[in-house]
């Protein structure tokens, strides 16, 4: 048993959730800013109300989650994928609440990434202007959330995050970049769901393709062509 099961499991056994939610926080900081990322995105897109759901509140519910669970857990990594695994149920169970799932949920993962990324390959271009762009509004509709008449619009993040995202994704100086900086904005809005959901996985949370490909339940062959191809558009 690792060291940082056996301390959690210890702070379960003191009944002292605070304490292990602060081990927590410490053990994983880039959960919180996943889950701020994730949210941030819905509620750009009227996806979900904005300042409805909040991120101090879906982190306390994974951490409750994972605090019921912790005797099932083995190891740090398996600790890791369980708790990204935990706060995409909880947004999922938002989106749910809202009535934003597609019939698409019950189709393997899988084959929704792969029609995602004919989608990214075939229909993500740039303009006369040289920034990415989609030759048709892109629809959720049978890949993932439905959004009728979806007009995209860039979505940028703060210098840090973006310093973040570049270093995870191995792009060389791209904070500082003005034009691979609009690319990315540009790109990262028009992604459908589960392929944006790997590049937050990689790029925000830091996971390895192995980690993604287990919290999302697909090969990792698959995370590598998503992360690819998105790279590829960027760059």
């Amino acid at each position: 048993m690792s060291e940082i099961i056996h301390k959690l499991k210890s702070h379960k056994a003191n009944n002292d959730q605070e304490k292990f939610n602060r081990f927590l926080k410490e053990f994983m900081p880039s959960l919180k800013r996943y889950v701020a990322i994730r949210l941030h995105y819905y509620e750009a897109k009227h996806i979900l109300p904005k300042n409805f759901y909040s991120v101090d509140d879906t982190i306390a519910d994974v951490y409750l989650k994972a605090y019921k669970n912790i005797d099932n857990l083995k190891d740090a990594n398996h600790l890791k994928i369980e708790l990204y695994r935990l706060a995409d149920d909880v947004l999922v169970s938002y989106l749910e609440k809202e009535n934003k799932l597609s019939s698409s949920k019950k189709v393997p993962v899988g084959q929704i990434i792969d029609e995602e990324l004919d989608l990214i390959k075939e229909k993500l271009t740039v303009n006369g202007d040289g920034e990415p762009v989609l030759l048709s509004d892109l629809t959720f509709e049978d890949i993932s959330y439905e959004q009728k008449a979806f007009k995209p619009k860039i979505f940028l993040f703060d210098d840090e995050t973006q310093k973040e995202i570049a270093k995870n994704l191995e792009i060389p100086d791209f904070a500082l970049a003005q034009e691979t900086n609009k690319a990315f904005g540009s790109i990262y809005d028009q992604l459908p769901e589960q392929s944006r959901r790997i590049l937050d996985l990689r790029a925000i949370g830091g996971l390895t393709y192995v980690e993604i490909a287990e919290v999302v339940g697909v090969d990792t062959a698959q995370v590598e062509k998503v992360l690819l191809t998105i790279k590829q558009k960027i760059m």
